[in-house]
């Protein structure tokens, strides 16, 4: 596939990711039975990619919906080790796997299957308990001459606050398990202190139901394995782009989605790639309405997961084009670097 498929990979990848990582509400929460010793430690089962958007996710434009991805994911902690520009610990989780899908029909009738690696990355650096100063999220889908990827950069000024909520809030216990108060429907079967049964419907999937779900993921529990060092993070440096003529003609759909108004001059943007230039720059106004994104919040949070949400009121995008990547800057109103997302 190529690299104008996966345009829209930001908000599609969250689609297919909120499934996936149904299960992993224990590793952000106390568990309802208050399991505390038990992890997080593999997720397997099959999501039935019932919708548009989940299709898309990974990167199979050109097929039927309806297409079956079988998982096979092993969950770590992750810890960043020795990261000269991380003023506290950062830490978070990876989840890795592999990833078939069968039943893909093409639009000649044909019948495929596709299998790939999948690699989740998640870190979060606290400035104190429940308070996060910055986040980093990468995702990885490998297969064969499909591949896809992006990493994206979040700061937050003042702090990020995150209460601690107990699954009872999002969900509500009856006769067959926890499910969910709002939304798509979840359904949680607690087997054992090791083992959980989650059925769960996409976002959009409006005829899905739990008793006859979208997905069906088994998840295991026990002891954590050693975390993960990652021995650096992308660090997101200032570069001069002045020199470059800023251009309304630019076409991509997250001008559309974030609603821009008009040019304005190059001043800066904000890029990992120090050694490497960018081939052109555009910075756009995007006004002084009040604008939040926060695409599958109330998902996230149902199913135990630290949501995204996305504040651009008063702030610019800047568009880095390079020969084969894509970079977005959201500055906010003292052009700082808020939100920092690379394409591949």
């Amino acid at each position: 596939m190529n690299k104008s498929n996966n345009h829209h990979v930001l908000f599609e990848y969250l689609i297919i990711g909120a499934v996936i990582f149904s299960a992993v509400a224990l590793y952000y929460q106390d568990s309802v039975s208050k399991q505390d010793e038990y992890d997080l430690i593999g997720l397997s089962g099959s999501v039935e990619l019932a919708t548009r958007d989940s299709m898309d996710a990974f990167g199979l434009q050109t097929f039927d919906v309806g297409a079956v991805a079988q998982l096979n994911l092993t969950v770590t902690p992750a810890l960043v080790s020795g990261c000269e520009h991380c003023p506290t610990d950062t830490s978070g989780v990876r989840m890795q796997g592999t990833v078939v899908i069968t039943d893909l029909i093409d639009s000649e009738g044909r019948l495929g299957r596709v299998e790939g690696e999948l690699n989740f990355t998640h870190l979060a650096t606290y400035s104190a308990t429940n308070y996060i100063t910055e986040e980093h999220v990468s995702f990885d889908w490998s297969a064969g001459d499909i591949n896809s990827s992006w990493n994206m950069i979040l700061r937050h000024d003042p702090p990020r606050w995150l209460p601690n909520q107990g699954l009872t809030t999002l969900f509500v216990e009856t006769d067959l398990g926890l499910e969910a108060r709002a939304g798509p429907e979840i359904l949680i079967d607690v087997i054992s202190p090791e083992k959980r049964i989650i059925k769960a419907c996409l976002p959009d999937s409006f005829l899905c139901r739990s008793a006859s779900p979208d997905a069906l993921i088994v998840a295991d529990y026990g002891a954590a394995p050693e975390p993960i060092l990652i021995a650096q993070l992308n660090h997101w440096e200032l570069i001069d782009v002045n020199n470059f003529e800023s251009n309304q003609s630019v076409n991509t759909p997250l001008l559309e989605i974030l609603q821009v108004q008009n040019n304005t001059n190059n001043i800066h943007g904000f890029t990992p790639l120090i050694s490497t230039p960018p081939s052109a720059a555009s910075t756009f106004n995007l006004g002084v309405n009040s604008t939040r994104l926060a695409p599958l919040s109330s998902w996230f949070n149902a199913v135990g997961l630290m949501s995204i949400e996305l504040d651009v009121s008063s702030h610019n995008l800047v568009y880095l084009q390079y020969s084969d990547l894509e970079i977005y800057n959201l500055l906010d109103t003292n052009k700082s670097l808020r939100i920092g997302l690379m394409i591949v």
